[in-house]
């Protein structure tokens, strides 16, 4: 369609316009509570509608870097759970999911397989979604039924730092260093670059700052968990951040941890003489 010199003009006539519609799951269908007022179709007797709940568990569609991550994984299975590492594969593949870590367990009585997951991007899973209620059937469907299986969420847990940096001026704008600085950290220490129950050391922070063009050298004076009222006035030179597997603890899971940055607990300036 156009104005005839760009694009065809519209014909005349009637009913010679034809649109179609495309729906599907996304991360933008996430909507808060009480956001969907509007019926793509409505039944005979409707007047209104809205969403009670959150909605969750959407998901854009994979990026080159996801698919071949995650194609792969639905060949190993072939659509069977028997180890843990079938667990991980098959929960990882799944639509929504972000990240699956699989642990045996034994709690005195009986043996079982924990599940941790994470939405795309590091999102919650809630059990009484339906990303959740799909994914555990379609693992009930696949596994043994002689082994027992729990699926819970992660626990998401931020770190915060401290460091002063040397620029070297004039040769670099202070102000772009920084703003690289912030970028690499918050690129370096984000979920998709996290793992499952990994550690933050003090070696990995000051490698992704070093790595900035324009750093000369590099003072970290604090590093420490968002969790941990002590880490401030901490005086361990170079510490180590840890972060936990799925545990169990008086009879209660503890689903494994992702430590990343905390967007707004870090801070880099420039050293000044």
């Amino acid at each position: 369609m156009g104005d005839g010199a760009v694009g065809a003009r519209i014909p005349t006539g009637q009913n010679n316009v034809v649109a179609n519609y495309r729906t599907g799951i996304g991360a933008a269908g996430d909507v808060t509570a009480g956001s969907l007022s509007i019926l793509q179709s409505r039944p005979p007797g409707v007047r209104a509608v809205t969403n009670p709940l959150d909605a969750s568990g959407g998901a854009d569609p994979e990026n080159l870097d996801h698919s071949r991550q995650n194609a792969p994984l639905t060949v190993l299975t072939l659509d069977r759970i028997v180890s843990l590492e079938d667990y991980e594969d098959f929960a990882a593949a799944f639509a929504g999911i972000g990240k699956a870590q699989a642990i045996p367990f034994w709690d005195g009585e009986t043996g079982f397989v924990h599940l941790t997951i994470a939405g795309i991007e590091g999102a919650n899973v809630d059990p009484t979604s339906q990303l959740y209620l799909s994914l555990t059937g379609a693992i009930d469907a696949a596994r043994d039924p002689v082994q027992q299986v729990r699926v819970s969420s992660y626990r998401p847990m931020t770190f915060n730092l401290v460091a002063t940096v040397i620029i070297d001026k004039p040769r670099y704008v202070p102000a772009d260093v920084l703003a690289a600085i912030n970028a690499a950290l918050l690129s370096t220490f984000s979920f998709d670059q996290r793992a499952f129950a990994q550690p933050v050391t003090a070696a990995e922070v000051i490698t992704a700052i070093q790595a900035i063009p324009g750093v000369i050298a590099t003072d970290l004076t604090q590093l420490y968990r968002s969790d941990d009222p002590s880490g401030p006035s901490q005086t361990e030179p170079d510490p180590v951040l840890p972060a936990s597997y799925a545990q169990l603890q008086n009879g209660t899971i503890l689903a494994a941890e992702v430590l990343t940055i905390n967007t707004i607990g870090f801070s880099v300036t420039e050293k000044l003489s």
